[in-house]
């Protein structure tokens, strides 16, 4: 069962996970919707259900530079783990990427319907 309000896009974007109790770890965000991200990271067991951690989007062409966004763990599994935005910001930038990724992907339908 899916619980998400709202849909997920799929991404590839490098980023680095911070915590109070953990050296900061890279890893790639490849989902992100509105109200949250999934994260890859070889050291997932690092960050237990309910931990805290700000997320920076290290800079790429196009994208955020810097952006860090605040979220908590509330799954994971081997490869990551999903994070639930928790402030409005975090979910503003969740929010636009969202949003160019689901404009490029009605985008691509609405061409491949021609």
């Amino acid at each position: 069962m899916n619980h998400r309000y709202c849909r997920r896009f799929p991404v590839s974007i490098k980023a680095r996970i911070r915590s109070r109790e953990r050296r900061d770890s890279r890893a790639t965000v490849t989902n992100i919707g509105r109200g949250g991200a999934y994260i890859e990271t070889p050291r997932a067991n690092l960050y237990p259900t309910d931990s805290i951690i700000e997320l920076e989007l290290l800079p790429t062409k196009g994208a955020h530079t810097g952006t860090v966004v605040q979220g908590m763990v509330v799954h994971r599994n081997a490869r990551g783990f999903g994070i639930m935005f928790l402030d409005e910001n975090s979910s503003s930038v969740g929010g636009e990427l969202h949003d160019r990724h689901a404009q490029a992907s009605h985008g691509q339908h609405a061409a491949a319907a021609m």
